[in-house]
């Protein structure tokens, strides 16, 4: 983040707008991957401010909407991370997914779990995006030149 955007007129609004998303998905099982998805893309793009958005991709509606008709959700979900950005998934033996992301210019790690991989997706997402961003990390545990780097 290049300033301090909490502090932008409609921040506080829309980061509550994002933590409702979470507790929605957490407490609606019956509401459709489609639907989270379309809630979170509609937010994305309805940002107070761009910055606001880095490490995540602002898709066209019309894109989301043909994912979304092909029963592609799941590619949908993996599209809303930047290239700049990092995700790992990991789904367990009862079939919960585990997703963590690390959005550009965030400076830390947000995990979420769900049911199925969009809805992880959306909530990590949204959990990241509400909070405000942190200054960049410097690698951990670099060793000197002459001794070993672990990254």
């Amino acid at each position: 983040m290049r300033q301090n955007l909490e502090n932008t007129q409609n921040w506080g609004r829309w980061s509550q707008d994002l933590e409702k998303l979470v507790d929605w998905l957490l407490d609606n099982e019956s509401f459709s991957d489609a639907e989270a998805l379309r809630r979170l893309t509609s937010m994305i793009r309805h940002a107070p401010h761009p910055d606001m958005v880095e490490g995540v991709e602002r898709l066209d509606q019309t894109v989301i909407e043909h994912l979304l008709a092909a029963g592609a959700a799941d590619t949908l979900a993996l599209r809303l991370i930047s290239p700049d950005s990092g995700f790992f998934i990991s789904r367990g033996a009862a079939g919960e997914y585990l997703v963590s992301v690390v959005l550009a210019d965030r400076g830390g790690e947000t995990t979420a779990a769900g049911s199925t991989l969009p809805r992880a997706m959306v909530c990590a997402l949204a959990m990241s995006l509400s909070q405000p961003a942190q200054p960049a990390i410097s690698p951990m545990l670099t060793q000197p030149a002459t001794g070993a780097t672990l990254h």
